[in-house]
């Protein structure tokens, strides 16, 4: 039942038509518009004519493709998908693709890339959003370099400035003032996450 173009005899111009019924070694029957039917129609002369619309609809409404998004595509249009990371979209809704094995490919069609994560979670280890909320707080326990030099003394956030530094109040009674991020650890982070936080931490202040 589904319209289509065929190929009358399978030669020469396509006429429109619909599938009068799926042969069991892979042609179909067609029942063209002007009244003549064809049978076993081999499906290279036989174009659907919802499905490429339908495919085109869904690829580009469900997948909003973004950059750094993990995808496989079908490498120069052709059937077999590669993975690969996109690194633009462009305005006309293509994009340009890094593959794994090192080639890249501009401007690919959105239905031949199917996306291989989910996109929150692929944003989400990326982004350092989620650790700077747990930056600096007034009163946080901390190790910090006084005067950004040497070891590391234990101590409290008095302050977190505005330029993204903060003060120290060490616990054997000295004060820092202004102390760059770099120059303090935060006690309630894991040992393992230290350096990706204070990374994490410098972002924001050179942003």
């Amino acid at each position: 039942g589904d319209s289509c173009t065929a190929q009358f005899k399978g030669k020469g111009k396509f006429y429109p038509g619909k599938i009068a019924k799926v042969n069991s070694d892979g042609t179909v029957n067609v029942d063209f518009d002007d009244g003549d039917k064809d049978r076993y129609v081999d499906m290279r002369s036989v174009k659907l004519e919802d499905d490429d619309d339908d495919d085109d609809e869904t690829d580009t409404n469900d997948q909003k493709l973004e950059v750094d998004m993990k995808v496989e595509a079908r490498y120069r249009g052709k059937s077999k998908y590669y993975p690969g990371i996109i690194s633009r979209v462009r305005l006309n809704g293509t994009v340009d693709i890094n593959y794994d094995d090192g080639e890249k490919e501009l401007g690919v069609k959105p239905e031949f890339v199917r996306v291989l994560e989910d996109r929150g979670r692929g944003r989400s280890s990326k982004s350092p959003k989620k650790r700077s909320s747990r930056g600096p707080r007034v009163g946080q326990k901390c190790t910090a370099q006084f005067k950004g030099k040497g070891k590391f003394y234990p101590g409290k956030i008095a302050k977190v400035n505005s330029d993204g530094t903060v003060n120290v109040d060490f616990d054997d009674g000295d004060k820092d003032r202004y102390v760059d991020m770099r120059s303090v650890k935060l006690e309630d982070d894991d040992d393992d996450d230290d350096e990706t936080d204070t990374n994490d931490q410098k972002l924001e202040v050179d942003m």
